[in-house]
């Protein structure tokens, strides 16, 4: 297995530092799950990224 290590994250980040992380990001993911926080901070923060990165993302809340 490999191990990576991704800088400037933290867990314990609320939605404007998320927010920033994936602004910051040199490529754009193709996909995001948000599988932590209560269902209306996931619903909130899926519509900040759709607002952020347009329709060809692929956004979750399985």
């Amino acid at each position: 297995a490999a191990v990576h290590t991704i800088s400037g994250y933290s867990a314990h980040a609320g939605q404007e530092d998320l927010l920033n992380f994936v602004q910051g990001m040199k490529a754009k993911p193709s996909e995001i799950r948000i599988v932590h926080g209560d269902d209306d901070a996931k619903k909130a923060l899926k519509q900040a990224l759709r607002e952020l990165l347009g329709e060809g993302v692929g956004l979750s809340i399985p």
